[in-house]
């Protein structure tokens, strides 16, 4: 495993043999509840510090953590969205413009296609989801706007 700190990020990057290390899941499932079959994740640092205090990771400077299969670039690109959205104001306003332009029926069938994949019913976390899968899947991902 291979941890690389750069522009408020640290990069958790595992080797494909490892998995993903439990002490990332135990986060993640707790951020954003628990997703199955999760090859990669992310969460913001004063998350880690607020629900444990204590934790190894809290050693690095960064403030943001994702974490991806080394040589996985898809899953790295998607992480990095998440990033974005938090680290970058003017990038989730830019999301947040684009979001309420689309109607609200194409709303709600992207909330649902992104609960079905077992995330929770919290706006904002599914806004996240929805500019990363947006962003770094094909295109008729959510389907198209009617």
């Amino acid at each position: 495993m291979k941890f690389v700190e750069q522009d408020h990020i640290l990069h958790v990057i595992y080797d494909r043999d490892e998995g993903l290390p439990e002490f990332i899941l135990t986060i993640c499932d707790k951020y954003e509840g628990k997703i199955p079959k999760r090859i990669g994740s992310n969460f913001p640092m004063d998350f880690v510090k607020k629900m444990f205090p204590s934790h190894p990771l809290l050693k690095y400077n960064a403030k943001y953590v994702i974490a991806y299969q080394k040589g996985d670039i898809t899953t790295k690109k998607h992480e990095m969205c998440h990033a974005a959205f938090y680290l970058d104001v003017s990038y989730r306003q830019r999301i947040e413009t684009m979001w309420a332009s689309f109607s609200l029926a194409y709303q709600k069938k992207v909330h649902d296609i992104l609960q079905k994949m077992k995330y929770p019913n919290e706006p904002q976390l599914l806004l996240d989801e929805f500019q990363a899968y947006y962003f770094t899947e094909k295109p008729n991902f959510f389907g198209k706007e009617s």
